[in-house]
This record gives structure tokens, sequence and C-alpha cells, in this order.
């Protein structure tokens, strides 16, 4: 049927939808810290399409606390019982009238609790769509005067592609209410064994697609939230970040405390923090080009003029050979040429610079000293952002 790697559902919906009618919360009630906060609230709005039961359950395993353990007895709540409505296909996203008698969207319930629509495989375009058409919600004057003779004027569009449900007759009109400002009464209107129903079908869906860790098994099985690991491991490297001796902007030696390379997950800025030269510098190489490529000469320059002199001392290049560079037959000349080349530095934040050359006796000392400092600077004192903007050593000394 085509419908690749992930298929939808007509229940799925996103996670700012959930949280906006009350099937999740928009905070955590267990802390006060924002870091907490904005990386758990991050990881529940960033789960794509999913149906209300598993964004209300993980929302709830989440607000529980750290590590903390529930069964799905503890599970009830509005969060859930709000869900529970959807999953029985209660409640739907689709019209009700207006003072005006104006039809309107919304998230609704049948007055006498009828089934609204039907859950079945769908396209990703049908989920912005309503579960119901708003011709289901037509009045006796509307029928009388239009005849609504259509075959799927009173038919979900939510459910089996061939079989789409009767949800209103002529002879059993359906009214609707919103959810908007009847949120108490809904809330409490499904038995807890319905609920508690519909909780552990999620829970066994999250747990065998690992979006939750089961703990217990038998009577009263318990679960947690999975991704504790993950947002402690984010967390305490927002401390390290916070807790550094270094001010932001301290210069010593040359050198400046920056935030380095700056990772941010879902608001959370964590920095890796590293000491960069306060001012960057070029420097010179002397390239001979014409070949099948180009070759470096042993050489470098930090004044472009310095580099330019030094070539008028070389000696002329031949124009022949097999190794020459041909386009269409033609060699090209070999000629040498000025490349200029930026000194890069990034080095690790815990360094006592101090103890350490200025960044351009550093430069120095890489090319023209012993390989073994060389390699020290970029094993030992570079971050790994930094390796890869270091300077290649020229030098075959």
């Amino acid at each position: 049927m085509g419908w690749g790697h992930s298929p939808k559902f007509y229940a799925y919906r996103t996670a700012d939808v959930w949280q906006s009618i009350g099937v999740t919360g928009d905070r955590l009630s267990f802390t006060d810290d924002e870091t907490v906060t904005k990386l758990g609230m991050g990881y529940i709005a960033n789960q794509g399409y999913e149906c209300a039961m598993d964004a209300a359950v993980r929302f709830t395993l989440l607000n529980a606390g750290e590590n903390a353990t529930l069964s799905a007895k503890q599970m009830l709540n509005q969060h859930t019982r709000l869900a529970a409505l959807i999953e029985e296909n209660i409640m739907a996203d689709g019209w009700y009238r207006k003072e005006d008698d104006s039809p309107t969207r919304g998230w609704v319930v049948a007055t006498d609790f009828r089934e609204l629509w039907q859950n079945a495989m769908c396209s990703e375009w049908d989920l912005n769509k309503t579960h119901f058409p708003a011709s289901c919600i037509a009045t006796a004057e509307e029928i009388a005067k239009d005849g609504y003779s259509r075959y799927y004027w009173n038919r979900a569009t939510a459910g089996s592609r061939w079989n789409r449900p009767i949800i209103a007759w002529k002879g059993n009109l359906l009214t609707t209410v919103p959810l908007k400002g009847n949120e108490r009464t809904l809330t409490n209107h499904l038995e807890d064994k319905v609920v508690l129903r519909a909780i552990n079908k999620s829970l066994n869906r999250m747990v065998k697609s690992e979006k939750a860790v089961q703990v217990t098994a038998g009577r009263g099985r318990t679960f947690r939230w999975d991704a504790w690991g993950w947002l402690d491991g984010i967390r305490n490297q927002r401390l390290v970040t916070m807790a550094k001796q270094r001010k932001l902007g301290d210069i010593v030696n040359g050198w400046k405390f920056t935030k380095g390379r700056v990772t941010t997950t879902y608001g959370v800025e964590v920095c890796e923090h590293a000491w960069e030269p306060v001012e960057g510098f070029n420097w010179y190489r002397v390239l001979i080009g014409g070949w099948a490529g180009s070759l470096t000469l042993n050489s470098f320059f930090f004044d472009k003029s310095e580099a330019q002199a030094y070539i008028e001392t070389l000696p002329e290049l031949p124009n022949g050979g097999h190794a020459m560079r041909k386009e269409d037959g033609v060699a090209h000349k070999m000629i040498y040429t000025v490349d200029c080349c930026t000194a890069g530095f990034i080095l690790k934040p815990e360094l006592m610079v101090e103890e350490l050359p200025t960044p351009i006796e550093m430069f120095k000392r890489t090319q023209l000293g012993p390989a073994e400092y060389y390699q020290k600077v970029r094993q030992e004192y570079s971050t790994q952002h930094g390796r890869s903007r270091m300077a290649q050593r020229i030098t075959n000394y």
C-alpha cells in the first residue's frame, strides 16, 4: 500500500495539538530546575506524530520525577482520562455549532457520547483534516432545505476507506459540544476500567518500541520514562559548563576564554569552552602549480611580501614532461604561487595557558620544532574540534 517506514493513523496528532487540549501538560510539577523542564518538555514536543494515550503516558511518566516508577493505576489522571476519550473514538477533531449557529472546528464529543470516528491507517496529509465533515452536524432545517442526499454527508472521514462509519441519521441527528469549557465534565465521563485498558494498551506499545521501560512484571507491573539517562547526561554537561572557574572573555597570554563549540538541545545551551587566539593571524606558503596537483614547499611566512620575495629567488621551473596537467592537449605552465592560510588553535579549557607559548609562538613551534611537539599540541592540548582546525605541519624537520 506504500505507507513507507513510518505509517500514520487517523488517531495521530503532533505534540503541540495534544498539549493545547490538555492531553499533556505545559510544565513539570516535580521540579523547579529550568534545565530539566526545558529538556523534558522539549523531548515530549519532538516526538512527531503519535496517538493521544502514548503522549499522555509519556508525560505522566516524566512528570512523576527522576527514575520514578508507576503502575497503570497510578497513571490515572486528567491527561490519561482525556486521552482515553480519544482512544475510545468518543472525542474527535470535528465540528460544533457556536452560539450564532455557525459550524466551528474543534475537539468535540456528541451530547449522547456516540462514537464519532474509527482509527485506521492513513497518509500524513489526512492528519490535517477533521475526523468527520461539518455536514454531519446538519440541522433538520438544513436537511429539509438541501436534501443531503450525498453518500458521505453523514459519514466520518476517519475510518476504513470503503466502510467509514455513519455517525448521523436524519432521524437521529448529531449534536456536539466542544471540549473547551467542558473539560471537568468530560474528564470524568469514562469509568476507570476503560481508561486503564487504554493505558495498558499504550504501555504495551511503548515497551515494545522501547519508548518506555518496564521495571517490574506481573500484577501491578511498573514502568518508568526511558530517557532519564539522556537527560542526566546533558544536565551534567550543563553543570560542568556553569562551574568553570574561568570567565568568558578572560584574556591570558594572547589566549581568550570562549564558549567554544556550543550544542543547544531543546533550548538548553551546553558549551565545550576553549582557549582561542585573541586575534587570528594569517600565514603564507608557496605552492608549485601546473602538475597533476600542487606541491607545497617547506617554507612559510607571516608576511605576503616576504613570500613573494622568496619566490623571486627560486629557480625557473621546467615546462615539460608527462606530469604536466593538460586541458584539451595543452599543458599548463608551471608557476609558483603564494597561498594565504589562517592559523587556527582551539585548546582545551582546563589548560593553564599562562604556562604555554603565545598563539603565534605556538604556531612557529608546531611548524619548525620537533614533530613530537606538533603531536603534543594536536593530541593533548587541542579539543576534538580544534584538531580539525590546526594547520598541517609542512616542514620535514
